[in-house]
């Protein structure tokens, strides 16, 4: 990669992890959310179970959790000062 506009991008590591609601364990939950009809509008209790259900799916993902555990404690303070708690409404 090397440099681009004065940043050393050297170190950049790359990584491609798939997550999907056909991942729920939950028969009944990953129906019920595949039954989500996509729009431009989706009801409160459905949106708040994608959130949550999505937010289990990648904090149980093996390779994410890999991926968390090879960071460095400073890119993990960093990344945690940018963006204060989880993905709320």
């Amino acid at each position: 990669m090397g440099r681009d506009d004065g940043h050393d991008c050297d170190d950049v590591k790359v990584a491609l992890v798939r997550i999907s609601l056909s991942g729920i364990p939950d028969p009944q939950m990953r129906q019920r959310l595949q039954a989500i009809p996509t729009g431009l509008t989706i009801p409160d209790q459905d949106v708040d179970a994608l959130v949550s259900s999505g937010e289990q799916l990648v904090q149980q993902n093996t390779k994410v959790r890999e991926l968390i555990s090879n960071l460095d404690s400073r890119t993990v303070a960093v990344a945690a000062q940018a963006r204060p708690g989880s993905a709320t409404r």
